[in-house]
C-alpha cells in the first residue's frame, strides 16, 4: 500500500506544477492569547479559539506591507513556460 501511495505521489509530482513552502514563526503570543481568553471565548461562542483567524489577519496585514508579484503562465511547451509578470504595490 505504501509503495502504491509513494508511486502515485511521485507521478503527481512529475506531472503537476507543485510548490511547497515552509515558514517558521513564533507562535508564543498567539498561544498566550488563546490561553488567556479560551474560557471566555468558549462560553461566549460555544467553540474553542483556533489559529486560522490569526493566520488570516497576518496574511491581510502583510499585503499592506509587501508588494505582490503576480505571475501568469501564458503557455508551456516541452517544459518551457512563457510567463507574464506584474508587480502590484
Amino acid at each position: 500500500m505504501r509503495l502504491k501511495i509513494a508511486a502515485r505521489l511521485k507521478e503527481a509530482q512529475n506531472t503537476n506544477a507543485m510548490l511547497t513552502t515552509f515558514n517558521e514563526l513564533d507562535m508564543s503570543n498567539i498561544m498566550q492569547l488563546r490561553k488567556d481568553n479560551q474560557d471566555a471565548f468558549v462560553k461566549k461562542h460555544g467553540i474553542k479559539m483556533g489559529f486560522m483567524s490569526a493566520f488570516v489577519k497576518v496574511t491581510f496585514e502583510s499585503e499592506n506591507l509587501y508588494s505582490l508579484l503576480i505571475v501568469t503562465v501564458l503557455s508551456c511547451e516541452q517544459e518551457i513556460c512563457t510567463v507574464k509578470k506584474k508587480l502590484e504595490l
